[in-house]
Order: structure tokens, then C-alpha cells, then sequence
């Protein structure tokens, strides 16, 4: 898994990883939900630098979540990749802004590793 000291060998140990695998993949989804509910709803009740700070360290800790997903891809295993890009795209199913709801809003393009924000 991420930490080399933990081994998965047992298949209670594996189905808890599948889980935690896909459960990172809809955090990603919920923290770029986060990032812009925050904007958008609390913009005028926080300082500017506030807002600006929160906002970064969601940002850090979506793309922390996105550099160990990465890892996880990298062990080339097909349960943990599969239940990595459900996890994905159930929180993208949860957690999308449509256009319907961006009219005069910050709307958020996610790619697990790069994120681009766009007025």
C-alpha cells in the first residue's frame, strides 16, 4: 500500500485496502466540492486572506490525496485500480458543479493531479 512497513497479507487486509483505495478517490471528489462551496458560499463572511488560506490547504491536501493515488496506480494492480477510477467517479457524480449551477461562480476543472479554477 502507501507505507512500506504494511503489508497486505491476508484477504481482510486486502479488502480493507480496496476499500480505503476507493474511498480516496470520492475524497478527491469532496475536496474539490469543498474548495469551491467555500468560495462561494463563505467569500463574503471571511477575510480575503482567510478564504485564500483555507482554500490553499484543501488544495494541499487534494493534491497529497491525488500524489498517493498516483502511488496506488503505480503498484499495477488491477482490484486497486479499479476500485480507485469507482471512487473517482462516484465523487464526481457527488460532488459535480453542472453547468446549470455555475452561472457567476468559480467552476473547478479536476484532474486528480492538476487543478485548474476558473472564473
Amino acid at each position: 500500500f502507501l507505507f512500506p512497513g504494511y503489508v497486505i497479507d491476508t484477504p481482510g487486509e486486502y479488502a480493507a485496502a480496496i476499500i480505503i483505495t476507493f474511498l480516496m478517490g470520492w475524497f478527491n471528489g469532496f475536496l474539490t466540492y469543498a474548495r469551491v462551496h467555500l468560495v462561494n458560499k463563505h467569500a463574503g463572511r471571511l477575510k480575503g486572506w482567510q478564504i485564500r488560506i483555507l482554500v490553499s490547504l484543501l488544495y494541499g491536501a487534494q493534491m497529497v490525496n491525488a500524489y498517493w493515488m498516483m502511488l496506488l496506480v503505480m503498484l499495477y494492480e488491477s482490484l486497486i485500480f479499479t476500485a480507485l477510477i469507482s471512487g473517482l467517479t462516484v465523487g464526481y457524480f457527488m460532488f459535480y458543479i453542472g453547468p446549470q449551477e455555475k452561472k457567476d461562480r468559480l467552476v473547478v476543472q479536476n484532474a486528480p493531479c492538476c487543478t485548474v479554477a476558473e472564473k
